[in-house]
């Protein structure tokens, strides 16, 4: 079964509407799609899988972060 790599939104009309709320919309959705370039170079070469690993903001506060796939 192939998976079909993309971003999926939630439906803009969801999203609440006010004044200067769209510009804020449109601006994530661009950070995101910057944050996803990583995954879609690496899946455009030929990689399945990719893990990731994240500390929460504060640093392994418990020691080094290991982790594996």
């Amino acid at each position: 079964m192939k998976r079909k790599n993309r971003i999926v939104w939630p439906n803009d009309a969801a999203w609440p509407v006010r004044e200067g709320q769209n510009d804020l919309i449109l601006e994530e959705k661009k950070r995101l799609h910057r944050l996803y370039d990583s995954e879609r170079d690496l899946w455009s070469v030929g990689r399945k899988l990719i893990a990731g690993v994240d500390e929460a903001g504060r640093g392994p506060l418990a020691g080094p972060v290991v982790a594996a796939a």
